[in-house]
């Protein structure tokens, strides 16, 4: 399965990722991490001395975007990870594992081993809620603290998708750079009037 219809596609994405980033104004590194489930990429910033901080992105949505208006701030208090989910629209890529039977506790383990990091702070936003929720409740003994935003373990999978087509249509069906705007003010909340073109 391929994730993009056309290449250019890709470069799209892989362009605004890094506009997003230089944005950010503060040092950080970029990682591929090969797990069972394909390439993940991390975006490491901060101290590594400082306690550890796993962050989750939401759907449709990628590490560069997501934390924007707070990697500044929470880089003062924690080593970040920023972790770009396998599948979605970041830089990571899936493989064959991830679509035959992705499981998500193995790979949050992967990565906290690739960093070397037994227990660990862990956030995110709507699906990165979920994956923190879930990866709490599976291995208490690795989670420091979890705080979960706009998010929790849904009832079933309509909610899931509902929910979905709620925030992201029809923005997402359209993605010019028009609709990439009036996305990001949508998921952007009470702060949206703020936004810039």
């Amino acid at each position: 399965m391929e994730r993009y219809n056309k290449s250019v596609g890709k470069q799209l994405i892989y362009e605004s990722y890094d506009k997003l980033l230089k944005s950010w104004g503060i040092d950080f590194e970029e990682r591929d991490i090969e797990t069972t489930f394909g390439s993940t990429h991390i975006i490491r910033v901060g101290d590594p001395t400082l306690p550890p901080l796993l962050l989750f992105h939401g759907t449709a949505d990628n590490s560069a975007m997501m934390w924007i208006y707070n990697i500044r701030m929470l880089s003062g208090k924690f080593f970040i990870i920023a972790v770009d989910a396998v599948g979605g629209s970041g830089k990571s890529e899936p493989n064959y594992n991830y679509y035959k039977n992705f499981n998500q506790i193995v790979w949050i383990d992967e990565l906290l081993a690739s960093s070397e990091i037994h227990r660990t702070n862990i956030a995110g936003v709507s699906y990165g809620a979920y994956l923190s929720y879930y990866y709490a409740l599976k291995r208490p003994n690795k989670v420091e603290k979890a705080i979960c935003m706009a998010g929790r373990i849904p009832s079933s999978q309509f909610e899931v998708i509902s929910k979905m087509m709620t925030a992201f249509l029809p923005e997402a069906l359209f993605p010019t750079e028009k609709n990439c705007k009036k996305l990001l003010r949508k998921l952007s909340g009470p702060i949206r009037n703020q936004l810039r073109d």
